[in-house]
């Protein structure tokens, strides 16, 4: 209970200085300015920012300083947070979503964007979903990434810049085990132990030796045997079988 606490006050603190997607976990999940936290029976409790209701509850305040329970929501396994959009990995492979609508998978009720929580049209069997800024992304458990919301710089992977807030399948990828998201460019693991990249490179977060922005994932020059990955906000870090990092 001790070591729960400690980590629920530390997400806080990020989430209060916005520091978007600073912890990378299944449980714990911070977007700008607001938390979300998978409790042990499964549903998700929230905290902080309200303005584009991401936090999963009708809106009574614009700042919520204390965890609520969001309605809904039950056995969730896994948690994103992105700018002003959240996102829930149930049990049962479904995909549920609320907050800024351009940001979010499309729901029954995709514009304005949900204020509770809605499932996701079109994914099923998913395993694993991450946030970005303003997009989304899910695996499924055959090994194929799905990505929606805005698509300035590529980061939804169809080979377009066309932003969609229907699911669409991330060009070329397959045999995926994990998937992280940047702000505006994702990073996945192939069960080869390589890495692929895809979206915004400004500062080269996509590690194929160029600043180019990219729609179409491409495969990180030179690595090889990695475990396991992370995306922040502009940079991507692999984690090799033989301990050692990589980041770029």
């Amino acid at each position: 209970m001790k070591n729960k606490l400690i980590k629920i006050i530390f997400i806080a603190i990020l989430s209060i200085f916005g520091w978007s997607n600073s912890l990378k976990s299944q449980t714990l999940a911070t977007g700008a300015g607001f938390s979300l936290y998978v409790c042990d029976n499964g549903t998700v409790n929230s905290w902080g920012r309200e303005f584009e209701g991401q936090l999963g509850r009708p809106f009574t305040d614009y700042w919520n300083p204390y965890p609520n329970s969001i309605p809904g929501l039950s056995n969730v396994s896994a948690v994103a947070a992105g700018l002003n959009h959240s996102l829930a990995l149930k049990g049962d492979g479904t995909v549920w979503t609320w907050g800024k609508e351009d940001a979010c998978f499309l729901t029954n009720n995709v514009k304005p964007g949900p204020v509770e929580p809605e499932q996701a049209i079109g994914l099923s069997n998913i395993i694993a979903i991450a946030a970005g800024e303003t997009h989304s992304l899910a695996l499924k458990s055959d090994g194929t990434v799905w990505a929606a919301g805005r698509n300035t710089f590529g980061q939804l992977g169809n080979g377009t810049f066309v932003s969609s807030n229907t699911a669409e399948q991330v060009n070329g990828l397959t045999n995926i085990v994990k998937i992280d998201a940047g702000h505006d460019h994702n990073i996945a693991l192939k069960n080869d132990g390589t890495v692929w990249t895809w979206g915004w490179n400004g500062f080269g977060g996509l590690g194929n030796g160029t600043t180019a922005n990219l729609n179409t994932p491409i495969q990180v020059i030179g690595l090889q045997n990695v475990v396991d990955i992370s995306a922040s906000k502009k940079c991507s870090y692999a984690l090799k079988n033989d301990g050692t990092v990589w980041e770029w």
